[in-house]
């Protein structure tokens, strides 16, 4: 895997070379005659909820100053540091998470033989849920890899014979949704809110038009069906008498057009905003949405893997955000003894056994995640190295009778497992932990772990992730 992976980012960071070019969007286009100073515009792609300066502060300079620094703030990295597969390489990524939701206790189900769940990812946002989490100029809010939400504030000084007329502001948002876990369709609900206007600017002329097809995807001959209600223009008087103004963008793409033996098609979705002024005003500016990153897969492993009987409806969407999966250290916790034992391993990975003074176990950070692993004689070289190390450091009767069990982490189901080094040279030597802990408590985090693999759709390869946080 590791070989043609690194071939595979190879040939994508040469195309982003010349994608990320046209995806950063310009802080403020000027809007005026050259021949004729007495009219001006200038258009400000900024952060959803960036205050519209008054005409006051206009006229003093405070407010052209805010909404420039604002502006250069809203042109930074495109990309979600959660991003995995081609997308996180199409266009600079964030330095910082976006934000996730509290975790949920592991529950049982109701059934007669009690069997623990994980539990199951949000699928749905509010539009004021995707507003309280974009506060404060962040471009994300991935609240899981069923549901994202991006935004833009677009803004619009407008001027005569150098001095201010008024502005009008806006934000942009998009929330994109998979309502269920066998849904081939993705959902983009595009929401125009926050309308400020001061002074008196001309804004029944000021026009938006959006453009929403997928930005790239990859395979490239992968048709997608798009639906729903999008507008082909709208003033930002006409937005401003809608209530609400809401749109809605589907996308759907059947089951047979991707890659590899999970049928995988991967995209950018990164809707561009063209804003046109009112005559005499001309030119505007085009604003760019940061990037959602969804997919489609029909893999056979997963739910939905053979589409009831039909072949284009197997498997389902999501978006390709790396999820993290959380155990707990908390008394009562089914998986106890293995959280704490990740816990040591992340936390103080050099007392851990095997002896490695240089250990560095992966895992626990966004830029080191796990991989899923599916070969089934790959997952035993795992345990192969890994069981002798349980041995070695605490005795063949470490188990006491099988009231113990050797845990390893990283988990023999990942490509980051004991054996690493057998199928990557460039792969430490003994940079895995083991531990003996209770049977049960092994048992039950394994029980977490397959369905956490199940809930989050996680696919085996490169092209998925995955992290683990302790709790």
């Amino acid at each position: 895997m590791e070989s043609a992976h690194l071939a595979r980012r190879i040939a994508r960071a040469l195309a982003a070379a010349t994608a990320t070019a046209l995806l950063l969007p310009a802080s403020a286009a000027t809007a005026a005659d050259p021949n004729n100073d007495e009219l001006r515009a200038e258009v400000y792609v900024v952060p959803t909820g960036t205050p519209a300066p008054s005409v006051d502060e206009l006229r003093d300079g405070s407010g052209t100053a805010r909404l420039e620094k604002a502006a250069k703030a809203a042109a930074g990295p495109m990309t979600a540091l959660e991003t995995v597969g081609p997308a996180a390489e199409y266009a600079p990524k964030t330095n910082t998470p976006s934000a996730t939701p509290a975790f949920s206790a592991p529950t049982a189900t109701p059934a007669a033989a009690a069997r623990l769940t994980y539990p199951a990812p949000a699928r749905s946002m509010s539009l004021d849920e995707c507003k309280l989490n974009l506060k404060g100029g962040a471009p994300f809010y991935v609240k899981s890899r069923f549901a994202a939400c991006t935004g833009k504030g677009i803004g619009v000084t407008f001027w005569k014979d150098r001095k201010p007329v008024g502005t009008s502001f806006l934000n942009f948002y998009i929330r994109g949704s998979v309502v269920k876990d066998t849904d081939r369709q993705i959902r983009f609900g595009y929401d125009v809110a926050d309308f400020k206007v001061t002074g008196k600017p001309p804004t029944s002329g000021q026009m938006f038009r959006i453009n929403y097809q997928m930005t790239k995807i990859w395979p490239e001959s992968t048709k997608v069906k798009n639906g729903g209600n999008m507008p082909r223009g709208r003033s930002f008087d006409d937005l401003r008498r809608m209530k609400p103004a809401h749109f809605l963008h589907t996308a759907y793409v059947d089951a047979g057009h991707g890659s590899g033996s999970a049928d995988l098609v991967q995209a950018v979705y990164a809707p561009t905003i063209k804003v046109e002024l009112p005559k005499p005003y001309i030119g505007g500016g085009t604003s760019q949405f940061p990037l959602l990153a969804p997919k489609w897969d029909a893999a056979k492993h997963l739910k939905n893997g053979k589409g009831k009987g039909n072949p284009a409806l197997r498997g389902a969407a999501s978006f390709s955000y790396i999820p993290t999966l959380h155990y707990s250290t908390k008394a009562g916790a089914p998986e106890k003894g293995v959280a704490e034992h990740l816990k040591k391993a992340f936390t103080d990975p050099k007392a851990t056994k095997p002896v490695n003074a240089k250990k560095d176990i992966p895992g626990n950070d966004l830029r080191r995640p796990l991989h899923r692993l599916l070969d089934g004689d790959r997952k035993k070289e795992n345990r192969k190295i890994s069981i002798p190390q349980c041995v070695r450091y605490w005795g063949k009767n470490y188990t006491q009778g099988g009231k113990f069990e050797c845990d390893e982490f990283p988990f023999a189901s990942t490509y980051e497992g004991a054996a690493q080094p057998k199928y990557d040279r460039k792969a430490m030597k003994d940079n895995f932990s083991v531990m003996p802990v209770v049977a049960k408590e092994n048992g039950d985090a394994g029980t977490l772990l397959l369905s956490f693999y199940a809930q989050y759709r996680i696919l085996d390869g490169a092209d998925d992730a995955f992290i683990v946080k302790i709790d």
